[in-house]
């Protein structure tokens, strides 16, 4: 009876020794870590209001990091399960090794100690990683459980203040960025006007020479024009289709007197006064569909593409008398070109006071495949000349820029968007110069614009 005694005390040591020597394994509740279910990776939270998404961020941000420790909490429960597997295989290694006996009995147990003990030193090791892992994932719980409070205190506040219908309520941040517009993301409509005030390049608007040398080129200025936009983001994702109208257009007048001038094209003339006007026309409508990234809580990236279709018009009128001779020239270029189009708009929230406040700035090439027409007409002395000029197939590459500042004003079930900022497209070989019809040239316009946008 003592030796049944005996070894039931020898099976219950043996099976509760691990448990004695090493602190408590979440494995051992369970068997090996690597057969139990992958780690459940807990999904964002979404805000309830327009004003909690700065907060709904901070929280995410916490999950992402419980989510990866997790992982990493498993993979090292994993190596320690393996540790025991290891310093099990020692230790029967040894008592064979000792049941074996002979002559090299001592080296062979020296060598088969000394693995056991690195093994054991890996088996502490891992298991101080642990307990150093999961106060991790505890610290970040609490982080993640603070966060949660200002996101339901916000959300309270929101809703508060939505009864009180106030113009601006609560002063929650608006940290959910928006389509190629700028505006924020809604789960619905949205839509924007724009105000560019934009001026076009001068270049290739030469009218007149003097006889020293000296051109003459029309002096262009700033002109109010329109941008119109609607987009639908889908519900449930950072993502948007949106189809956005540009319309700029602008007309400008020199004149100049001297001794003797001769005009463009070529050197019609001579005559002593000259003057010119010069209109240009540009439509453009891009069809794109967008994704917005978010890199933490102060910045996001929203990328798009799709399709841009441009028609870009110069028209050129000379006039010059004097000296005998009265002239009226008329050049011009049209350009109708359809293609690829892609963009990067970047956007930063620095100042934790003014959540709604960011700046922003982004670019977008185009590449352009259409038809450019032309026609030149002189009038010299009441006799008219045509010159007939050939259709020309081109591919136009086009680059646009922008950098601005941004303000929402959420509103109840709305929320409207503000923009103030400066672009810059370049159009690359679109246009003909004045005075030699085979040579191309840029054109580009460039000024401020104003946005206003409302989403529903």
């Amino acid at each position: 009876m003592k030796t049944l005694y005996k070894h039931l005390l020898a099976t219950t040591l043996f099976i509760l020794a691990p448990a004695l020597i090493f602190p408590m394994d979440s494995y051992a509740q369970g068997g090996n870590p690597a057969d139990w279910p992958p780690v459940k990776r807990e999904p964002h939270k979404q805000a309830k209001c327009l004003l909690c998404g700065r907060y709904s961020i901070i929280y995410n941000i916490y999950v992402d990091k419980i989510n990866d420790a997790e992982q990493t909490l498993r993979e090292i429960q994993i190596e320690v399960y393996e540790d025991d597997q290891f310093i099990s295989k020692d230790k029967a290694n040894i008592a064979a090794i000792e049941a074996a006996d002979g002559k090299d009995l001592a080296a062979r147990l020296a060598t088969a100690n000394k693995v056991l003990q690195n093994d054991e030193n890996d088996r502490a090791r891992h298991a101080q990683e642990e307990i150093n892992k999961q106060n991790e994932i505890d610290g970040l719980n609490g982080s993640k459980f603070a966060a949660l409070q200002e996101l339901t205190n916000c959300e309270r506040s929101c809703l508060t203040e939505e009864k009180k219908t106030s113009m601006f309520p609560g002063t929650g941040a608006g940290s959910d960025y928006f389509a190629s517009s700028g505006f924020e993301k809604l789960n619905g409509w949205y839509a924007h006007v724009g105000l560019p005030y934009q001026q076009f390049s001068n270049n290739s608007t030469t009218f007149a020479a003097s006889s020293t040398n000296n051109n003459y080129n029309v002096s262009t200025s700033y002109h109010p024009n329109y941008d119109l936009g609607i987009g639908y983001h889908l519900p449930g994702r950072d993502s948007n289709i949106a189809l956005d109208y540009t319309h700029l257009y602008g007309s400008d007048t020199s004149n100049v007197w001297d001794g003797s001038l001769t005009l463009s094209p070529g050197t019609t003339g001579p005559v002593n006064w000259a003057a010119s006007r010069v209109t240009f026309n540009y439509d453009s409508l891009d069809l794109t569909a967008g994704h917005l990234i978010n890199q933490g809580i102060r910045f996001a990236i929203y990328y798009y593409g799709g399709l841009n279709y441009t028609r870009f018009t110069k028209d050129v009128n000379i006039w010059g008398n004097g000296l005998g001779n009265t002239v009226f020239n008329q050049i011009g270029t049209s350009y109708n070109g359809f293609g690829p189009t892609f963009g990067m708009d970047g956007y930063c929230h620095p100042f934790d006071d003014f959540p709604n406040f960011s700046f922003y700035g982004g670019v977008q090439p185009s590449l352009l495949f259409g038809t450019m027409t032309g026609y030149q007409r002189t009038t010299i002395n009441d006799v008219l000349t045509v010159e007939s000029i050939p259709n020309e197939r081109l591919v136009v590459p086009v680059l646009g820029s922008k950098l601005g500042i941004n303000y929402d004003l959420p509103y109840k079930t709305m929320k409207w968007n503000l923009q103030l900022g400066y672009r810059l497209t370049e159009l690359f070989g679109v246009t003909k110069d004045n005075n030699s019809y085979t040579t191309p040239v840029n054109a580009s316009f460039q000024g401020p614009y104003f946005n206003l946008g409302v989403g529903f």
